[in-house]
């Protein structure tokens, strides 16, 4: 799932179907499709490249986001953990957008079904120089924690890039609820 930049160089196995990129610095998924229609007790399945990570935008990477245009979509790399909300979609946090594509890592969430199948989108940033992870959803769908980890990496006590949370050096982990409100709507009496 993650990235791979040893892939193919000295004596380590070059690119093949499930690994197609040499020097693999953004990452992939890959989808595993159980046998027996989707039922999760086979013990055999069939799997297909889901998002081939990078910047859609630059023409120098080689990017997939499982045939969805990709014009459309965010910019993604080095996707490390991933958990779905009840509504299936794909939720994916990122540990290593910095060195590849000078961006802050970040949660991004994708529909792997539907019309909207590979449509991913960067849902939130992380602070500067820390990885987000651990994304879970509660039961309700309304709450999604993650976690902080490692942030101001690379600065110093003496010279912090980061005072995530309180705005105060050294910079804390810790872990973030993301909620959405209750939409309140008004009833209304339909007349006959």
């Amino acid at each position: 799932m993650t990235n791979n930049t040893n892939r193919g160089t000295g004596s380590n196995p070059g690119p093949d179907a499930a690994n197609p990129r040499a020097n693999n610095r953004y990452g992939h998924i890959i989808e595993l499709t159980e046998d027996d229609n989707g039922n999760a007790t086979s013990t055999t399945f069939t799997w297909e490249i889901f998002i081939l990570c990078g910047d859609p935008h630059d023409p120098d990477h080689d990017t997939y986001f499982a045939g969805f245009p990709q014009h459309r979509v965010s910019a993604i790399s080095s996707p490390d953990n991933l958990t779905f909300d009840n509504y299936g979609n794909m939720w994916i946090a990122t540990d290593g957008q910095p060195g590849t594509l000078d961006a802050g890592d970040g949660i991004y969430a994708v529909p792997v079904e539907g019309s909207e199948r590979g449509f991913l989108r960067q849902f939130l940033s992380g602070p500067v120089g820390a990885e987000l992870c651990g994304p879970e959803f509660t039961s309700d769908n309304r709450t999604l924690f993650c976690a902080i980890q490692h942030p101001g990496e690379g600065g110093t006590v003496e010279e912090a890039i980061s005072t995530w949370p309180d705005g105060a050096s050294p910079p804390k982990p810790s872990v973030i609820a993301v909620t959405k409100k209750p939409i309140a709507f008004q009833s209304r009496t339909v007349g006959s």
